[in-house]
Formats: structure tokens, C-alpha cells, sequence
């Protein structure tokens, strides 16, 4: 394979230019597709123990479900899984660092007061037991209640916003606003789907990274947000945003279908659920805020025009 550096119509040479007879440049789109195919070979190990197998690009996931009366045989399970994978991976002639392997109990308060568990064997190290996790940028605590993930996207945020305070008045505001964009907006939206039927108190701490964007205007504390932010959408409105045209973009008509009498106004089933854990699933969140939406709303077939809608429903409501 011909590896070379590319920089407009100008191809590099000499020490930049190499042939390999294997492999991908690093960084490159093939990278994770051909190490999925390379260990599609991995989830019949996995499941033969029980186990369920998770993989998006180099980032390969475990996740069994017990009682809390079981969790001794479900870390039996995990280390003869682990065991099994080490050696599949050494035949495959790949690693597996146990260094870098986190485990994790995901569960309620009672549930977890009730696990007295808090180091797995891994190979031949003891991993301990993780209260949280970073798994594809969101950090996951082991009850699901995304505080963790709430206090690390305003780390980041504020910090941020304290780097651009001094350049701000350097700046035009329309190069303040891109920066902000980049900055700050980003990472508010990275995911936001995943904050839907999060608690009030997690929801104003994020709104607060919002609402400090009003250095962008050069708006003082004292005045009031509302016509400041008046072209961004609240925090818990951008996450009915983003999930809304979720399901608009995977609702297809299918014309070989007879029609039913749901498809004229488009609306979604909504599974019954008996917890807030479940209330927060995305099989039954997706519908009840699709289906809060008005009939000529969602019956728009054109996605454009449905965005635009939208947004003027929501910032009406």
C-alpha cells in the first residue's frame, strides 16, 4: 500500500512517501471498519459465557444483567469470559492490556448498597470496581444519572469560556460567535440525546454554560438572558430538537404497505414503562415527544421544512 501526504494538489515525497505491504495509515476511515471485520470472530467467544458484546470502532464493551443476588456468578462469568477473549486475542496476535479495562455495576442506590463486590480478577491483576466510565466521550456513573458526565461537560465548558474572555474583545462578534460555536455549542450538543428525562438540577447546570455565552455580546450579568439567547434554544429544548428529528429522518412511508390509520397522523407507539429508568429509554422517550408535537408538524414530509417548524414550535413553547 502507497502511504503519501496529500496537501491540495501537491502530493510529498522522499521520507513522507512509503510502501507497505500491510496495514492503513493511522487516523485512517478503514482503520476501525477493517478491525471490526478482523474481529467479527469475537462474539461467539463472548456469548458462549453468557455474555453480551458491544463494539464501535476499537472500543469493544461487556455487559451481562443479574440480581443483585447473582453478581458472584456474574463476576465468574466476566473473568472466565475475560479469559477466554485473552486467549482468542493472543492467537489473533492482538493484546489485550487488562491495565486499561474498566469495570463497572450499573444499577439503583438500594441495588448497589447491596453489592459488596469491588474488585474483579482481570487476567492477572485486580481491577477495581469503577463508580464511572467513559465510554465513545460520555461519561457513564453507575446510576445512569449522568452527573458525572453533567460535571465534566462543565469543566470543560467554563474552561473554555475563561480562555475566550480575554480575546473576545480582539475579535469581531461574528468570529466570537464561531468560536463559541466551536467551543462551547459543540460539546453541548455532542450526545444531548442522551439528557432527555435527565433531573432539573443537572439541566440548569448545563443551561449555565449557555448563559455564560452572553460574553459573546458583551451582556452583563445583571441584564436578562432571554433576548440574549434568543436565536438558541434552551438546553432541554435542543435535546426534544435533536430526538424529534430522530424520529422524523427513520419514519419512511411505505407505500407497499396498506396504510393504517396511525400513518395519517404519524404518530408512535409508546411501550408502558414502571420506572424512571424506563421512562428515560430511548423506545419510549423517542415516541412521547414525537407525539407531543402537533398533527401538522409531523405530518410534514420535507425535513428542511420540519426543522424550521421546529424550532419556532419550540421556542413558542
Amino acid at each position: 500500500m502507497d502511504q503519501f501526504v496529500l496537501v491540495g494538489s501537491n502530493t510529498a515525497s522522499g521520507l513522507w512517501r512509503r510502501t507497505r505491504p500491510f496495514g492503513v495509515p493511522q487516523g485512517s476511515v478503514l482503520g476501525p471498519l477493517l478491525y471490526i471485520l478482523y474481529t467479527t470472530e469475537l462474539e461467539p467467544v463472548v456469548t458462549r459465557r453468557g455474555m453480551r458484546l458491544r463494539q464501535y470502532g476499537y472500543d469493544s464493551l461487556l455487559n451481562i444483567h443479574v440480581t443483585v443476588s447473582d453478581t458472584a456468578v456474574a463476576e465468574q462469568c466476566l473473568t472466565a469470559c475475560v479469559s477466554e477473549v485473552n486467549h482468542w486475542m493472543r492467537a489473533s496476535r492482538l493484546r489485550l492490556n487488562p491495565a486499561k479495562t474498566e469495570v463497572m455495576w450499573l444499577g439503583s442506590h438500594q441495588q448497589l448498597k447491596n453489592v459488596d463486590i469491588t474488585d474483579i480478577p482481570i487476567l492477572s491483576m485486580q481491577v477495581k470496581v469503577s463508580e464511572s466510565a467513559c465510554d465513545l466521550g460520555v461519561v457513564l456513573d453507575n446510576q445512569l444519572s449522568l452527573s458525572a458526565h453533567v460535571a465534566a461537560l462543565c469543566r470543560a465548558g467554563f474552561f473554555h469560556l475563561r480562555q475566550l474572555r480575554p480575546a473576545i474583545q480582539s475579535i469581531t462578534t461574528a468570529a466570537a460567535r464561531t468560536a463559541v460555536q466551536a467551543f462551547i455549542c459543540c460539546r453541548l450538543d455532542y450526545c444531548h440525546s442522551l439528557l432527555y428525562g435527565m433531573s432539573d438540577g443537572l439541566f440548569r447546570k448545563i443551561q449555565s454554560i449557555q448563559n455564560a455565552a452572553r460574553l459573546v455580546t458583551g451582556t452583563r450579568r445583571c441584564d436578562h438572558i432571554t433576548p440574549v439567547l434568543r436565536h438558541w434554544l434552551p438546553v432541554r429544548r435542543r435535546v426534544d430538537y435533536k430526538v424529534a428529528c430522530l424520529v422524523h429522518q427513520s419514519l419512511v412511508t411505505d407505500t407497499d404497505r396498506r396504510p393504517l390509520r396511525s400513518a395519517a397522523v404519524r404518530a408512535c407507539f409508546v411501550p408502558r414503562t414502571h420506572s424512571s429508568f424506563g421512562d428515560r429509554s430511548f423506545s419510549a422517550a423517542v415516541p412521547r415527544v414525537w407525539n407531543s408535537l402537533p398533527p401538522h408538524l409531523r405530518q410534514d414530509p420535507n425535513f428542511a421544512r420540519f426543522q424550521h417548524k421546529l424550532k419556532t414550535f419550540l421556542f413558542g413553547n
